[in-house]
Protein backbone atom coordinates (compact mmCIF):
# COMPACT_ATOMS: atom_id res chain seq x y z
CA UNK A 1 0.00 0.00 0.00
CA UNK A 2 0.94 3.60 -0.92
CA UNK A 3 -0.11 5.16 2.65
CA UNK A 4 0.05 2.65 5.35
CA UNK A 5 1.74 4.79 8.36
CA UNK A 6 -0.10 6.13 10.81
CA UNK A 7 1.34 9.71 12.94
CA UNK A 8 1.24 7.31 15.68
CA UNK A 9 3.59 5.46 14.13
CA UNK A 10 5.74 8.03 12.44
CA UNK A 11 5.96 9.93 16.07
CA UNK A 12 6.91 7.02 17.97
CA UNK A 13 9.63 6.14 15.08
CA UNK A 14 11.28 9.59 15.46
CA UNK A 15 10.29 10.20 18.66
CA UNK A 16 8.53 13.46 17.91
CA UNK A 17 4.97 14.01 19.02
CA UNK A 18 2.37 13.92 16.68
CA UNK A 19 1.38 18.11 17.38
CA UNK A 20 4.80 18.09 15.75
CA UNK A 21 4.08 16.50 12.79
CA UNK A 22 0.76 17.90 12.17
CA UNK A 23 2.13 21.17 12.53
CA UNK A 24 4.69 20.66 9.55
CA UNK A 25 1.69 19.17 7.49
CA UNK A 26 0.48 22.67 8.01
CA UNK A 27 2.73 24.67 7.26
CA UNK A 28 3.29 22.76 4.10
CA UNK A 29 6.83 20.92 4.90
CA UNK A 30 5.43 17.37 4.37
CA UNK A 31 2.73 15.85 2.98
CA UNK A 32 -0.16 12.50 3.68
CA UNK A 33 -3.57 11.34 2.81
CA UNK A 34 -6.59 10.69 4.46
CA UNK A 35 -7.69 7.41 4.74
CA UNK A 36 -11.39 6.46 4.91
CA UNK A 37 -11.69 7.11 8.31
CA UNK A 38 -10.20 10.54 8.11
CA UNK A 39 -6.62 9.47 9.50
CA UNK A 40 -3.58 10.48 8.74
CA UNK A 41 -1.67 8.06 6.13
CA UNK A 42 1.82 8.17 5.36
CA UNK A 43 4.03 7.00 2.83
CA UNK A 44 7.52 6.07 2.63
CA UNK A 45 8.39 9.04 0.51
CA UNK A 46 6.49 11.12 3.19
CA UNK A 47 8.96 9.32 6.03
CA UNK A 48 11.60 10.47 4.11
CA UNK A 49 10.40 14.31 3.68
CA UNK A 50 9.56 14.34 7.64
CA UNK A 51 12.81 12.56 8.60
CA UNK A 52 15.17 15.36 6.99
CA UNK A 53 12.60 17.74 8.52
CA UNK A 54 12.88 16.19 12.12
CA UNK A 55 16.78 16.64 11.11
CA UNK A 56 16.19 20.02 10.50
CA UNK A 57 14.39 20.79 13.35
CA UNK A 58 16.37 19.28 15.86
CA UNK A 59 19.26 21.70 14.57
CA UNK A 60 17.42 24.22 15.61
CA UNK A 61 16.41 25.67 11.90
CA UNK A 62 13.47 27.84 11.98
CA UNK A 63 10.26 26.60 10.52
CA UNK A 64 9.96 29.64 8.54
CA UNK A 65 13.62 28.45 6.65
CA UNK A 66 12.37 25.55 5.93
CA UNK A 67 9.72 26.50 4.05
CA UNK A 68 11.70 27.65 1.81
CA UNK A 69 13.65 24.91 1.67
CA UNK A 70 12.40 23.38 -1.88
CA UNK A 71 13.73 26.59 -4.07
CA UNK A 72 17.14 26.79 -2.20
CA UNK A 73 19.99 25.60 -4.36
CA UNK A 74 22.96 23.48 -3.00
CA UNK A 75 24.86 26.24 -1.95
CA UNK A 76 21.81 28.11 0.03
CA UNK A 77 21.62 24.89 1.63
CA UNK A 78 25.17 24.56 2.58
CA UNK A 79 24.88 28.00 4.04
CA UNK A 80 21.67 26.73 6.37
CA UNK A 81 23.68 24.05 7.52
CA UNK A 82 27.15 25.87 8.14
CA UNK A 83 24.44 28.18 10.38
CA UNK A 84 23.60 25.35 12.42
CA UNK A 85 26.79 23.74 12.77
CA UNK A 86 28.60 26.84 14.14
CA UNK A 87 25.80 27.40 16.25
CA UNK A 88 26.13 23.95 17.47
CA UNK A 89 29.85 24.06 18.15
CA UNK A 90 29.27 27.20 20.15
CA UNK A 91 26.91 25.81 22.34
CA UNK A 92 28.82 22.85 22.83
CA UNK A 93 31.63 24.68 23.50
CA UNK A 94 29.36 26.57 26.39
CA UNK A 95 28.39 23.65 27.94
CA UNK A 96 32.09 21.74 28.07
CA UNK A 97 32.82 25.22 30.29
CA UNK A 98 29.82 24.62 32.18
CA UNK A 99 31.19 21.50 32.98
CA UNK A 100 34.58 22.69 33.55
CA UNK A 101 32.92 25.31 36.09
CA UNK A 102 30.35 22.12 37.55
CA UNK A 103 33.56 19.84 37.76
CA UNK A 104 35.57 22.50 39.59
CA UNK A 105 32.46 23.08 42.35
CA UNK A 106 32.53 19.58 42.97
CA UNK A 107 36.62 19.26 43.36
CA UNK A 108 36.10 22.19 45.54
CA UNK A 109 33.35 20.46 47.93
CA UNK A 110 35.44 17.27 47.64
CA UNK A 111 38.47 19.29 48.89
CA UNK A 112 36.10 20.73 51.95
CA UNK A 113 35.46 17.24 52.94
CA UNK A 114 38.83 16.82 53.24
CA UNK A 115 40.08 19.38 55.36
CA UNK A 116 39.99 17.32 58.33
CA UNK A 117 42.42 14.71 56.95
CA UNK A 118 44.87 17.28 56.06
CA UNK A 119 48.05 17.43 58.01
CA UNK A 120 48.01 20.97 58.78
CA UNK A 121 44.51 20.37 59.88
CA UNK A 122 46.50 20.76 63.42
CA UNK A 123 48.04 23.57 62.84
CA UNK A 124 45.25 25.64 61.81
CA UNK A 125 43.55 24.18 64.87
CA UNK A 126 45.94 25.38 67.33
CA UNK A 127 46.14 28.70 65.99
CA UNK A 128 42.24 29.05 65.88
CA UNK A 129 42.17 28.04 69.86
CA UNK A 130 44.46 29.98 70.72
CA UNK A 131 43.04 33.27 68.99
CA UNK A 132 39.71 32.00 70.38
CA UNK A 133 41.09 31.82 73.84
CA UNK A 134 42.49 34.98 73.54
CA UNK A 135 39.39 37.01 71.73
CA UNK A 136 36.87 35.01 74.90
CA UNK A 137 39.38 36.02 77.32
CA UNK A 138 38.86 39.72 76.64
CA UNK A 139 34.89 39.62 75.06
CA UNK A 140 33.54 36.08 74.90
CA UNK A 141 30.66 37.60 72.39
CA UNK A 142 33.06 38.83 70.04
CA UNK A 143 35.41 35.85 70.11
CA UNK A 144 32.33 33.36 68.71
CA UNK A 145 31.29 35.46 65.64
CA UNK A 146 35.49 35.70 64.56
CA UNK A 147 36.08 32.49 65.19
CA UNK A 148 33.07 31.33 62.67
CA UNK A 149 34.43 33.56 60.15
CA UNK A 150 37.92 32.42 60.75
CA UNK A 151 37.27 29.12 59.90
CA UNK A 152 34.76 29.87 56.62
CA UNK A 153 37.89 32.27 55.42
CA UNK A 154 39.99 28.75 55.76
CA UNK A 155 38.08 26.71 54.12
CA UNK A 156 37.45 29.54 51.03
CA UNK A 157 41.70 30.52 50.66
CA UNK A 158 42.05 26.48 50.58
CA UNK A 159 39.38 26.14 47.85
CA UNK A 160 40.73 29.63 46.28
CA UNK A 161 44.80 28.62 46.22
CA UNK A 162 43.64 24.76 45.15
CA UNK A 163 41.16 25.12 42.74
CA UNK A 164 40.30 29.25 42.14
CA UNK A 165 37.18 29.30 43.26
CA UNK A 166 35.70 30.86 45.59
CA UNK A 167 32.87 29.05 47.10
CA UNK A 168 29.05 31.27 47.19
CA UNK A 169 27.75 28.81 49.85
CA UNK A 170 31.41 30.04 51.65
CA UNK A 171 30.83 34.01 50.91
CA UNK A 172 26.99 33.96 52.05
CA UNK A 173 27.99 31.94 55.35
CA UNK A 174 30.79 34.81 55.60
CA UNK A 175 27.90 37.49 55.20
CA UNK A 176 25.88 36.21 57.92
CA UNK A 177 28.34 35.74 60.14
CA UNK A 178 28.29 39.81 60.38
CA UNK A 179 25.27 39.68 62.46
CA UNK A 180 27.34 38.93 65.46
CA UNK A 181 29.65 42.15 64.48
CA UNK A 182 26.23 44.52 64.42
CA UNK A 183 27.19 45.68 68.33
CA UNK A 184 30.51 46.70 67.56
CA UNK A 185 30.20 49.36 65.23
CA UNK A 186 29.09 52.57 66.48
CA UNK A 187 26.49 53.09 63.40
CA UNK A 188 24.92 50.30 61.46
CA UNK A 189 25.67 52.06 58.42
CA UNK A 190 29.16 51.93 58.87
CA UNK A 191 28.98 48.19 57.57
CA UNK A 192 27.05 49.43 54.89
CA UNK A 193 29.68 51.61 53.70
CA UNK A 194 32.20 48.85 54.33
CA UNK A 195 30.14 46.69 51.91
CA UNK A 196 30.12 49.41 49.47
CA UNK A 197 33.78 50.22 49.64
CA UNK A 198 34.74 46.31 49.80
CA UNK A 199 33.39 45.81 46.96
CA UNK A 200 33.54 48.43 44.75
CA UNK A 201 37.74 48.40 45.11
CA UNK A 202 37.84 45.02 44.20
CA UNK A 203 35.52 45.36 41.51
CA UNK A 204 37.26 49.03 39.92
CA UNK A 205 40.59 46.70 40.34
CA UNK A 206 39.35 43.73 38.41
CA UNK A 207 37.72 46.02 35.99
CA UNK A 208 41.16 48.11 35.47
CA UNK A 209 42.95 44.99 35.63
CA UNK A 210 41.03 43.56 32.57
CA UNK A 211 41.46 46.53 30.69
CA UNK A 212 44.80 46.88 30.91
CA UNK A 213 45.96 42.95 30.26
CA UNK A 214 43.12 42.31 28.10
CA UNK A 215 41.68 39.20 30.08
CA UNK A 216 40.43 38.22 33.26
CA UNK A 217 42.65 39.58 35.92
CA UNK A 218 40.76 38.65 38.89
CA UNK A 219 37.37 36.78 39.61
CA UNK A 220 34.48 37.95 40.68
CA UNK A 221 34.55 35.91 43.74
CA UNK A 222 37.21 38.20 44.89
CA UNK A 223 34.63 41.16 45.34
CA UNK A 224 31.82 39.46 46.65
CA UNK A 225 35.10 38.24 49.61
CA UNK A 226 35.92 41.71 49.94
CA UNK A 227 32.52 43.10 50.13
CA UNK A 228 30.99 40.43 52.48
CA UNK A 229 34.09 41.15 54.94
CA UNK A 230 32.86 44.87 54.71
CA UNK A 231 29.56 43.82 55.78
CA UNK A 232 31.61 42.47 58.85
CA UNK A 233 34.65 45.07 59.39
CA UNK A 234 33.13 47.85 58.81
CA UNK A 235 34.26 50.91 56.36
CA UNK A 236 37.60 51.58 58.23
CA UNK A 237 38.22 47.96 58.89
CA UNK A 238 37.91 47.08 55.27
CA UNK A 239 40.56 49.89 54.36
CA UNK A 240 42.33 48.14 56.99
CA UNK A 241 41.86 44.77 55.28
CA UNK A 242 42.99 46.18 51.43
CA UNK A 243 45.85 47.50 52.30
CA UNK A 244 47.16 44.58 54.01
CA UNK A 245 46.04 41.96 50.98
CA UNK A 246 48.17 44.69 49.12
CA UNK A 247 51.28 43.79 51.00
CA UNK A 248 50.71 40.52 51.86
CA UNK A 249 49.91 39.71 48.87
CA UNK A 250 52.63 41.92 47.28
CA UNK A 251 55.52 40.30 49.58
CA UNK A 252 54.49 36.44 48.89
CA UNK A 253 54.43 37.30 44.93
CA UNK A 254 57.78 38.82 44.90
CA UNK A 255 59.01 35.91 46.66
CA UNK A 256 57.39 32.89 44.45
CA UNK A 257 58.68 34.92 41.54
CA UNK A 258 62.28 35.53 42.68
CA UNK A 259 61.80 31.69 43.29
CA UNK A 260 60.51 30.73 39.96
CA UNK A 261 57.79 28.95 41.78
CA UNK A 262 55.36 31.25 39.65
CA UNK A 263 55.32 33.49 36.15
CA UNK A 264 54.33 36.82 36.50
CA UNK A 265 51.77 36.01 33.78
CA UNK A 266 50.58 33.64 35.88
CA UNK A 267 46.74 33.81 37.56
CA UNK A 268 47.11 34.00 41.50
CA UNK A 269 44.72 33.35 43.76
CA UNK A 270 43.71 36.64 46.00
CA UNK A 271 41.73 34.34 48.47
CA UNK A 272 44.31 33.29 50.87
CA UNK A 273 46.13 37.00 51.16
CA UNK A 274 42.15 38.83 51.38
CA UNK A 275 41.72 35.64 54.32
CA UNK A 276 44.97 36.55 55.84
CA UNK A 277 44.62 40.43 55.96
CA UNK A 278 40.86 39.84 57.31
CA UNK A 279 41.70 37.31 60.41
CA UNK A 280 44.94 39.99 61.28
CA UNK A 281 42.21 42.16 61.37
CA UNK A 282 40.10 40.37 63.62
CA UNK A 283 42.65 39.31 65.89
CA UNK A 284 45.09 42.20 66.30
CA UNK A 285 43.80 45.53 65.26
CA UNK A 286 40.22 45.83 65.32
CA UNK A 287 39.89 46.28 68.94
CA UNK A 288 43.53 48.35 70.01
Amino acid sequence: MKNEYKINYIAKLFNVKPSAIRYWETEGLIGSERADNNYRMFSKNDIFDIWEIDMYRKMEIPVKQLKKLPDMNINEIMELTDGAEKRIISEIQEKEKMLKTLRTYKNGFAEMQRINSRPWKALFSVLMVAGGVKLAADDFLFAMPVMAAMWLLIIISIADAKYMIIPDQAVIALAVCSVGFVNYHSNPLDMLYGVLCGGGVMLLMALLGRLISGKEAMGFGDVKLMAALGFITGLKGIITVIIGMSVISAMAFTVLIAMKKIKRTDSKPLGPYISAAAVIYMLVIWQI
